[in-house]
């Protein structure tokens, strides 16, 4: 049995790792990047997307 702290981190990496993929598809496909859209993409929520380090992530995206 895993601890919830446990499950809430493994489900931060998840959402983390969707905005991140969400954010490489849009710079392949060219289109406009914007946070509704990432989040939309992502399945996540907005604000999920203010948290550290996710902005200096997508900034240092090519």
């Amino acid at each position: 049995m895993t601890s919830p702290m446990i499950e809430g981190k493994r489900a931060d990496s998840a959402r983390r790792e969707r905005v991140l993929q969400a954010l490489d598809a849009a710079l392949r496909s060219g289109q406009d990047i914007t946070v509704s859209e990432l989040a939309r993409t992502a399945r996540v929520d907005r604000t999920s997307q203010r948290q550290p380090p996710l902005p200096r992530q997508a900034k240092q995206r090519p």
